[in-house]
């Protein structure tokens, strides 16, 4: 399978491109399919998108990794492209309800093809495979906040009024110059999200196996505490609490947030959108019912999932030593699969692109 596409995709005999077709002199060879994002396509069309056609490009996919799934425009629309590229055009979304919704459109998750995306934007400084939680934990879960959206304040003004952001939670906000620059209003905040600076301490006490130094440092350093931060907090937690981007009812997706924890072989609680988890196990992966309670994943309403999240954190709060280590023996062996399973998904992201050529 060739393929062109605006990233490298490792497995396959592909070749990145800028947005100027007119000058990629290497697509005189046939391709079997270009894929592009949706605002791509926008840029592209009309002129740039004929030179498909042109360099013998097999199929076009338009393939959507954000929350609102496929989107052009009015005026530019996948039957509009096939007719004018005369050329088979699909789509794919990172949101699995557009293939429910519509056979026409593919699901696929980009970090079936790779993933120690799970770790963007630092995936080439840690060492992916060798991951793995402390095996005396000190902190109860970890609370990772990026750019302040309604919900994830929601819930973080619940864990205050709860008395659970105390000294048995590791929590930090990665994304601290958004605060104040976002839809979410500043008088939502409980007071500005901390973002914790490591002393050396910390640092010394992640294992050297677990990250590239060398590599680390060429990173500014912002970025170098960031990641640090976050694999301080993921390795030294009993599990996490997943903020993904969004709690919505329009789409079940899941993002590398998610795989951060199963990358690592943690137990996770998922504040994100309705049935994430139940998309999780259609895609092959097993999740921690009946040893830790997952019904807020069938509560439509986002406060109320809320409310049930932190009702399971406070149950979790009351385990005693001797509750935890009978917990994470019953789970082990979801973990070791989920590790795995994430690792082996190459071969789906593959068999569906198949599936689109075909």
């Amino acid at each position: 399978m060739k393929i062109i596409s605006s990233k490298q995709i490792e497995g396959v005999d592909s070749k990145v491109i800028d947005f100027d077709l007119t000058d990629n002199r290497h697509l005189l060879e046939p391709c079997d399919l270009a894929i592009f994002g949706p605002a791509q396509v926008i840029q592209m069309f009309p002129k740039q998108m004929y030179s498909l056609k042109k360099y013998n490009v097999g199929s076009l996919l338009i393939f959507s990794p954000w929350e609102g799934g496929f989107n052009t425009s009015p005026n530019l629309s996948q039957r509009t492209l096939q007719e004018n590229l005369e050329i088979p055009v699909s789509v794919a979304s990172q949101n699995e309800l557009d293939s429910q919704f519509n056979d026409d459109v593919y699901y696929i998750h980009s970090c079936w093809l790779k993933p120690e995306m799970s770790w963007w934007p630092s995936q080439n400084y840690i060492n992916f495979k060798n991951l793995k939680i402390n095996k005396d934990p000190q902190f109860l879960f970890n609370f990772i906040i990026g750019t302040p959206r309604k919900y994830k304040i929601v819930l973080y003004n619940e864990l205050i009024k709860s008395k659970l952001l105390d000294s048995n939670c590791l929590w930090i906000n990665t994304d601290r110059r958004r605060i104040g620059h976002t839809t979410v209003k500043k008088n939502q905040l409980r007071g500005i999200i901390p973002y914790k600076n490591l002393n050396i301490n910390d640092i010394n006490s992640i294992p050297e196996e677990l990250y590239d130094a060398d590599k680390l440092c060429s990173l500014n350093e912002e970025q170098k505490i960031k990641t640090l931060n976050t694999l301080f907090c993921i390795i030294n937690s009993k599990f996490s609490l997943v903020i993904e981007s969004e709690m919505e009812t329009k789409t079940n997706r899941y993002t590398e947030k998610t795989l951060k924890p199963i990358s690592a072989g943690q137990p996770f609680i998922v504040s994100g959108n309705y049935q994430t988890l139940k998309l999780l196990k259609k895609d092959g992966f097993r999740t921690f019912h009946p040893y830790i309670n997952e019904n807020y994943d069938e509560e439509e309403n986002p406060r109320k999932r809320i409310s049930m999240i932190v009702d399971e954190i406070q149950r979790l709060k009351s385990l005693t030593k001797e509750d935890w280590g009978a917990l994470n023996a019953n789970i082990h062996d979801i973990l070791e699969h989920n590790k795995k399973h994430l690792l082996n998904l190459k071969e789906k992201y593959f068999e569906t692109l198949n599936n689109i050529l075909v």
